[in-house]
């Protein structure tokens, strides 16, 4: 026994003097309780006597309220004990506290709710109600009901007609008790508790619990032997109409009381609290906490002899689980170092890693790492949106076997994602021995993650309100799903029925070559998303203009695609529309000045390598400015919408026309293999503009004159064809007008 004693002195030694500690902290702790509680129950009882004046005179108000209202009421009949007043005071007593309710006339004649007619004149009540005041009765015997002790709140009522002149009194009769039982403000039954009415004098209007309330209230305050300077603070209070509190000691007891003035009743409600209550809670409060502290401290020998026997039995069994546990680490860190992940053991209780494989990570960056999670965040690489999930995987791991979490780590601007394994490992008692972490670089999978996040987005707007979507193998040339059903169809198949049919002529070897399947393999194979073409297409017999989206959706063993077909008309002839404004001009409708130049000097640029010739035209018409001062400028622009509309009719579509402005306009034949050929188309332009203008007494002949410069020979540029062309021109004027002249080097 005294080798026992002697092995174990220092656990002894701590286990009594945990003991002591325990009996001092529980005296210490008792005594506050109990203060506390005094300290709450006084307040209680303050705050009770507070709220029981204060929700009694809310109802007394209301109550007050109700009969003001039914007096509005039966003035407006202007009779008393009429069937339809006594129906309504029936009517009128079930939404209120009151018993009975009555009204009566000037003399005192009354009738209530249930048709009693009774003369009440020689009640004060309604001797202070017929004067303008608000009557409270004291608790008198019922004229209506023998033997029932009753009070009476009496409100005048006033004629509608004359202004002030009280024509009447109407009265509400309850049980003396009634208010008392209807206060939502209750104690635990004491006997010492009470609410009265005073009026200015300190007399009891009412009894509600006590009976040995019929002196009056400042002789009740005296006999209690509270201070004289009190009770006349307390009767200042009363008269400047003030509410307040106050406290004396009587028989033992400590009352607390609160008072507050009852304006219309010239008088005063008062609640008091007596302590006595409190005074058994502390007497059992005593009891409980000295029985609680016998049974606490045997609990706690109990449980320090069980522990101690408890630690001697897990010992060996803790040392033999951590044997294993060390055991299944090394064979985990052998497993890892051929497999690049990180293995780590964790401290739960000091928040300490200790890392067992050899290669590092940037948060991994050393073999011992302590104040984990933490100093992990003040590396400021752990991204933001991770590091709740890093806290709460390692600061919560105790709670659960195995925890998991993928940590966004950012270095350098290169995002890298880790996935960190916590697996508890418990004794035979279900303790935790070892906690084993496991991290996985997991940087490719969530890229190809977040790109099949991405897709999928894309893929659900460009299905969204489409008229026609499906899913194709470019490899094996089958169709796989069409608008979201699962299919298998000949991709030339689908494309025939489904596309090609409707699209227009004009369109169809357009749409024909950028659909098919060597057009989209190259596209694709270039690394090409998304591919889009615009066409005409018909839907419900109209020809709309459509975009077709060919969306890349995976390339693995084979290409997978998206068709698209959306309903783009409206934009697209907003588009025309918005490109006409700007390229044509407003009066003519061909091009304008700047949509002209950049046009052909475009297909002089592409034709800059061959020897196709292209035109250059420049046409001014002869006699224009008289035309306009003679006939207006209204005839003006008539001829040149002609001019322009002939210009059109006589040239090919692919040919440039446009307006320099004024009466300026230039051609380019595109594309001519004989300067004789447009000679000819030029001379019968001339001839066909040959035009006279005539109102009622003047006319005006209006002929052309023209200049023409040939690309190559004469320049490259549009610029370098319009100096010739002008230059021609002049010689077309100069030789007499309604001519036309090709520019020639030195002419």
């Amino acid at each position: 026994m005294k080798g026992i004693i002697r092995k174990n002195r220092n656990f002894i030694i701590v286990i009594l003097l945990a003991l002591l500690g325990n009996v001092l902290s529980f005296y210490s702790f008792r005594g506050k309780i109990k203060e506390e509680e005094i300290k709450y129950f006084k307040l209680n009882l303050k705050n009770y006597a507070k709220h029981k004046v204060l929700d009694t005179k809310l109802i007394i108000d209301d109550m007050i309220n109700d009969l003001e209202n039914i007096g509005k009421l039966v003035s407006e009949y202007g009779e008393f004990d009429t069937p339809e007043i006594i129906k309504m005071l029936q009517f009128s007593k079930e939404l209120t506290y009151y018993d009975f309710i009555g009204v009566t006339d000037e003399n005192g004649n009354a009738c209530d709710n249930l048709g009693n007619k009774v003369n009440i004149a020689d009640r004060s009540y309604f001797k202070k109600s017929i004067k303008g005041e608000v009557g409270l009765s004291g608790v008198i015997s019922s004229k209506v009901e023998n033997g029932k002790y009753v009070q009476i709140i009496s409100y005048p009522i006033y004629s509608k007609k004359i202004k002030n002149k009280i024509i009447g009194v109407v009265y509400g009769v309850f049980h003396f008790k009634t208010i008392e039982k209807i206060s939502n403000i209750k104690l635990e039954n004491d006997e010492n508790n009470k609410t009265y009415i005073l009026d200015t004098s300190g007399t009891y209007i009412n009894k509600f619990q006590n009976n040995d309330t019929d002196i009056n209230f400042w002789q009740y305050l005296k006999e209690a032997k509270v201070n004289d300077k009190k009770i006349e603070r307390i009767k200042n209070k009363f008269l400047s109409k003030k509410e307040g509190e106050f406290r004396y000691k009587k028989d033992g007891i400590t009352y607390y009381g609160y008072y507050t003035p009852l304006r219309e009743m010239k008088g005063y409600l008062v609640s008091e609290s007596g302590d006595s209550l409190m005074k058994e809670r502390v007497t059992l409060i005593n009891e409980l906490a000295l029985t609680d502290e016998i049974v606490t401290i045997i609990c706690f020998i109990v449980m320090l002899i069980c522990v101690y026997l408890y630690n001697r039995r897990t010992t060996e069994d803790i040392k033999e689980a951590q044997k294993k546990a060390d055991e299944n680490i090394d064979i985990l860190c052998t497993a890892a170092e051929h497999s690049n992940h990180m293995v780590f053991t964790y401290d739960n209780f000091y928040k300490e890693i200790t890392l067992k494989t050899n290669f590092l990570t940037p948060l991994f960056d050393k073999k011992v790492i302590k104040a984990v999670p933490q100093s992990f965040i003040d590396k400021g690489i752990v991204a933001k949106e991770s590091q709740d999930s890093l806290n709460d995987l390692f600061l919560n791991n105790y709670r659960r076997k195995n925890s998991e979490a993928d940590i966004k780590v950012v270095v350098d601007g290169i995002e890298s994602w880790y996935n960190i394994l916590l697996l508890n490992t418990y004794d035979n008692y279900n303790r935790i021995l070892t906690t084993i972490g496991i991290v996985a670089n997991i940087t490719e999978a969530k890229k190809k993650e977040k790109e099949i996040k991405r897709k999928l987005e894309v893929y659900d707007k460009l299905v969204e309100n489409s008229l026609l979507y499906a899913k194709v193998d470019l490899k094996d040339n089958q169709v796989i799903e069409i608008n979201g059903e699962e299919t298998q169809l000949n991709l030339d198949r689908f494309l025939q029925d489904n596309i090609l049919k409707n699209v227009k002529d004009e369109h169809l070897l357009f749409v024909l070559d950028k659909i098919s399947v060597k057009n989209l393999n190259k596209v694709f194979l270039d690394q090409k998303e998304l591919y889009e073409i615009e066409f005409l297409y018909k839907t419900n017999d109209i020809y709309k203009w459509v975009s077709c989206i060919i969306y890349k959706i995976n390339i693995q063993d084979s290409l997978k695609v998206l068709f698209v077909i959306n309903d783009i008309d409206s934009k697209k002839h907003q588009e025309i529309e918005l490109k006409n404004r700007a390229e044509k001009d407003g009066l003519t409708g061909i091009y304008n000045a700047t949509t002209l130049k950049n046009k052909i000097n475009k297909i002089l640029i592409s034709n800059r390598e061959n020897e196709i010739k292209q035109v250059f035209v420049l046409l001014d018409l002869d006699n224009y400015k008289r035309l306009n001062d003679t006939l207006g400028h209204w005839c003006g622009d008539q001829v040149l919408i002609e001019v322009a509309t002939m210009l059109r009719s006589k040239f090919r579509a692919s040919d440039i026309i446009g307006r320099l402005g004024g009466d300026e306009f230039v051609l380019l034949l595109t594309n001519i293999t004989s300067y004789f050929d447009a000679e000819r188309l030029i001379e019968d332009l001339r001839s066909s503009l040959e035009k006279t203008y005539t109102n009622e007494t003047k006319e005006v002949k209006i002929t052309a004159s023209i200049g023409v410069a040939v690309a190559p020979d004469d320049g490259f540029t549009f610029e370098e064809l319009y100096k010739k062309a002008d230059k021609a021109l002049y010689q077309a004027k100069k030789m007499g007008k309604n001519s036309y002249f090709r520019y020639r080097d030195g002419n």
